[in-house]
């Protein structure tokens, strides 16, 4: 088996201008019209997030015989539209090819690697889980005092914070009025702070839209796009229990690890759809995976209970019930992977098979009725419907 050292990889990095942390999409054959490497450049120039990703065209149309031929100035016309991100290599013979593939392979490899690393250190840190009761708990019904205290928060919010206040008003149309007590507690202190797009933050090599910051409560917006980012940190706010270091189903470990970082994002932009009507791309994958683990909830909105009261250990109890913790960890850990990752499609099918498996053993019946959700007290109703 043919091998490339840390100097080679270097080397090609430098040679093609590509970053350790960039994602690689590469064809390699003849660029003539039937392989369809013009539909492949036209589909990269309409993804909306394609800061750390870069095309890699291996070949030419004819060999070793550098012909630039109509269709291959058309492919540059398009490359040029995308700046930098698209690069051609020209014909490489076939003793140098495993090169490039090797360097792409390695950072595939090395994400597995980590992410097996994880689930290992993970299961140890969780097995203290076997011995806790994870059902999932019953919340109660708001007292006066918490009554009397979220109108008070709710007043504030119109007055001093509309935008929080509409956000608020929106949100309990879909969910309890007990669903709002971390909101209720974040809402007085949120604080949001809109960025020009110069001043744009990258997160893992990727344009970072925006941020929630549990400790401090501010919220940070860098990308203007229909209140669509607003609304997905409003509600990672609404589900963060900062007492207990939790936001929806992210929790951070005493170890220093996180477990749930992807789950979290998927389901919260899975809600952002369904509550707001907020149509954008991000986390698409995210959003599907977040949709499986949601079957395995025999009533779709405990899940979105436990997402609001920050309770990842609901949920896993919610997945014993159908695996083992080992299962449902690596499960998790498996999402974890695809946020900001160099895994692919082909890895992403494969966890989809996963859960799907362990599906079936689910006691979920798919085509069950949904209860009808609680509405809100009249008394907040009223509130926010006030002119």
């Amino acid at each position: 088996m043919q091998t490339i050292s840390q100097e080679e990889k270097r080397a090609l990095r430098e040679k093609y201008k590509i970053q350790q942390d960039d994602i690689t999409i590469m064809f390699c054959g003849r660029t003539v019209k039937e392989k369809g490497i013009k539909e492949l450049l036209l589909a990269f120039k309409n993804m909306k997030n394609r800061d750390n990703c870069k095309v890699v065209i291996v070949g030419n149309s004819n060999f070793a015989n550098e012909v630039q031929t109509e269709y291959d100035k058309q492919l540059k016309e398009i490359a040029k539209e995308v700046n930098d991100k698209v690069i051609f290599t020209g014909f490489i013979p076939n003793k140098e090819l495993y090169k490039i593939h090797k360097e792409r392979q390695t950072k595939r490899k090395k994400t597995k690697m980590k992410l097996q690393e994880r689930k290992l250190n993970l299961n140890k840190t969780l097995q203290e889980l076997k011995n806790i009761d994870l059902e999932t708990p019953l919340y109660a019904e708001f007292t006066q005092a918490e009554m009397t205290y979220f109108l008070k928060v709710t007043q504030k919010l119109k007055e001093e914070n509309t935008e929080i206040f509409i956000f608020a008003s929106e949100l309990l149309k879909h969910v309890k009025l007990e669903n709002m007590r971390n909101f209720m507690k974040s809402a007085p202190f949120i604080t949001i702070h809109q960025h020009p797009l110069k001043e744009t933050e990258k997160s893992d090599g990727r344009i970072k839209a925006g941020s929630y910051t549990l400790e401090s409560k501010e919220i940070d917006i860098y990308l203007e796009d229909n209140n669509s980012t607003l609304y997905h940190e409003l509600l990672h706010a609404a589900s963060s229990d900062f007492t207990y270091n939790v936001s929806g189903f992210n929790i951070y470990l005493e170890s220093g690890e996180s477990l749930g970082k992807g789950l979290n994002e998927g389901y919260t932009e899975l809600l952002n759809k369904r509550f707001f009507d907020k149509k954008n791309k991000s986390y698409i994958r995210l959003q599907k995976l977040a949709e499986l683990i949601e079957l395995f909830y025999e009533n779709k909105e405990d899940m979105v209970t436990d997402y609001f009261n920050a309770d990842i250990f609901g949920l896993i109890g919610e997945l014993l019930k159908s695996m083992t913790l080992e299962e449902a960890i690596d499960i998790i850990v498996d999402i974890d992977g695809f946020l900001n990752s160099n895994l692919n499609t082909i890895d992403y099918l494969k966890l989809k098979q996963k859960i799907l498996k362990l599906y079936e053993k689910s006691p979920v019946i798919i085509n069950q009725n949904q209860k009808p959700m609680q509405k809100s007290k009249p008394l907040v109703k009223n509130l926010f419907n006030e002119k």
